[in-house]
């Protein structure tokens, strides 16, 4: 559905407020010392043209449209329309799709299945946590690749692992001896998702590990309500689900661990067949250019801010307005980066602490599960 702007001079504003913000992540990348994304110290993949990637005004901020010359059928996979996988789902609310004469389909399945959807080319695009169903795919031969991380962690978030307040002292510390045995939900890939990184990490820190819980596969709000309800301990809770928790008198927030705090990386991800983007390069670079002008033009700074974001955010996600703008907005960088860090650790975490998760035992190395050609074809103008 498209949305058409009220003149040219929100238009204008919201080019400058992007060449603004390409200026400052061009100068820390030339040296500022809080710039985590490009640092020297971490294996973290970005294109510094990204920003720069900016149309004339009559196009606004991101990539320009390139529409396909016929009109073509994309599938998107996502295991919940949440806010920290908007970037697709406003890009459809928004027409950014259709100017790339892309006619798209969001369906809403588990983790590990969209996955095995993406390998069948029964989808082309996968939004949502990378989890052991990716590496085991790549294992198998089929392949499956990790594009680039969706979205970051703003420091004042509270996404993270939640726990009952049983499980906390009256000083406010964990209670490290009833963690073994607990039913700690990671999401709707049980173990095997993304977040159980994280909650390993939670558990390290509190004498515990991966391999002394349990994980049943939910997520979501039934999560929230499990939770509430004391049918699970606690649980990884997403952005901006997390305030219920936080309002409520049930759950205490345990931490941000693993790297998904802070403002460091989540592992939400964009993913892709190999084969289809190199059967069909031109329908990959549109569906993630209508993406890249989507972060570029309407997710930068505070986009809770913006009435017209905010209501499309609460008619795509079904979530009430009030309730998006309680959280701190995510962080969506212009230049799409892939934290590779983490995409090797999360296996490593697999093999030592479930390795009955993966087919494999020794970790896959990471050209077989990264491909950066689409991105960076698309942040370059192409």
């Amino acid at each position: 559905m498209t949305r058409v702007h009220e003149g040219d001079t929100r238009r204008r504003l919201r080019v400058w407020v992007v060449l603004l913000a390409a200026l400052a992540l061009l100068g820390a990348a030339c040296g500022g010392d809080d710039d985590t994304a490009a640092s020297d110290d971490d294996e973290t993949t970005t294109t510094a043209a990204a920003a720069d990637a900016v149309a004339d005004e009559d196009e606004g901020p991101g990539p320009a449209p390139q529409p396909l010359d016929e009109e073509t059928d994309v599938n998107i996979v996502m295991a919940f329309n949440i806010e920290p996988f908007s970037p697709a789902l406003l890009a459809d609310y928004f027409g950014e799709f259709e100017k790339e004469n892309l006619n798209v389909t969001i369906q809403n399945v588990p983790s590990n299945e969209a996955t095995v959807m993406v390998a069948q080319n029964q989808a082309q695009l996968k939004v949502g946590g990378i989890g052991a169903a990716f590496y085991n795919a790549v294992h198998s031969g089929v392949e499956v690749v990790w594009l680039a991380n969706v979205h970051q962690n703003d420091g004042d978030s509270k996404e993270g692992v939640w726990l009952r307040n049983d499980f906390f002292d009256e000083d406010g510390n964990v209670i490290s001896e009833k963690l073994k045995g607990a039913k700690i939900a990671a999401g709707t890939g049980g173990i095997g998702s993304p977040s159980a990184f994280a909650i390993n990490g939670f558990l390290q820190d509190n004498g515990s590990s991966l391999d002394e819980i349990e994980s049943p596969a939910i997520g979501g709000s039934d999560m929230l309500i499990a939770i509430e309800n004391g049918g699970l301990d606690g649980g990884y809770v997403l952005t901006p689900q997390w305030i219920e928790l936080e309002n409520g008198d049930d759950a205490q927030y345990g931490g941000l661990y693993g790297g998904f705090g802070g403002e460091g990386f989540s592992a939400s991800a964009y993913e892709m067949n190999k084969s289809f983007i190199e059967d069909e390069p031109d329908v990959a670079a549109a569906i993630m250019r209508a993406i890249a002008r989507t972060v570029a033009t309407y997710l930068q700074g505070d986009y809770h801010a913006d009435p017209e974001v905010l209501a499309a955010l609460a008619e795509v996600t079904g979530t009430p307005g009030d309730a998006i703008a309680s959280a701190p907005p995510l962080v969506f960088s212009p230049d799409m980066p892939l934290n590779s860090d983490m995409v090797n650790d999360i296996q490593e975490m697999w093999i030592e602490f479930a390795p009955d998760t993966l087919a494999f035992d020794e970790p896959l190395p990471l050209d077989r599960l990264v491909d950066r050609s689409i991105i960076d074809r698309v942040l370059s103008g192409g």
